[in-house]
């Protein structure tokens, strides 16, 4: 995220979790504000999808299938160091 030419990052969330309570109020009031923050940099376009959809529904059942299926994060670090090391040494 440091260089000249920035990564293009792409987000969309549905929009209940904007409502979930994680942590106190004054948590999720500052991780709302780091989501406005954020979404004003450039090349990072983060997008809520309002939750009376039927896609949004459909996208979550496939996302949630996607994340069983995907390595956890230590797994995730641990395939990176792995392709670092195999591929990019």
């Amino acid at each position: 995220m440091y260089r000249k030419t920035r990564p293009l990052i792409s987000l969309v969330m549905e929009e209940s979790i904007l409502y979930r309570e994680v942590g106190s109020r004054e948590v999720m009031r500052g991780q709302l504000e780091a989501l406005i923050e954020l979404s004003m940099q450039e090349r990072v376009f983060l997008q809520i999808a309002k939750t009376a959809s039927y896609e949004i529904a459909k996208l979550s059942e496939v996302m949630q299938t996607l994340n069983a299926q995907a390595l956890n994060t230590a797994g995730s670090r641990a395939l990176l160091r792995e392709v670092i090391e195999q591929r990019w040494t």
